[in-house]
């Protein structure tokens, strides 16, 4: 029986998104997505891309919607109470735990 060719691990790259979404004039809120991409031209990788892809939509979803809204209302309460406004943060990142062969191991670190 023939050995299988084993094909080379894609790269692994990142993708990268920030934005500071601001609340009259004032920083409210720092986003920064940044998420795996693979370099490779099989399906494989083009499903795994695409379930990234949507990872990284639905966190920039969220944190655009419901976390700036509470962004907002945060810093509106403390310029009622006369206290500075401070700048939330939201960090998605992911460092390569293990990549051998076939084989690719992620780790993510999200952080509101």
């Amino acid at each position: 029986m023939p050995k299988s060719k084993q094909l080379p691990s894609p790269a692994v790259e990142a993708t990268v998104y920030q934005r500071v979404l601001k609340y009259e004039q004032a920083p409210v809120l720092c986003l920064s997505i940044r998420c795996p991409r693979l370099s490779g031209e099989g399906a494989g990788c083009r499903r795994i891309n695409r379930c990234y892809d949507r990872m990284s939509a639905l966190w920039r979803e969220r944190w655009e919607g419901l976390l700036y809204r509470q962004a907002c209302a945060a810093a509106q309460a403390d310029r009622e109470a006369g206290r500075p406004v401070r700048t939330w943060q939201a960090r998605l990142d992911f460092t390569v735990t293990l990549r051998e062969g076939e084989l690719l191991s992620l780790y993510f670190d999200i952080y509101e």
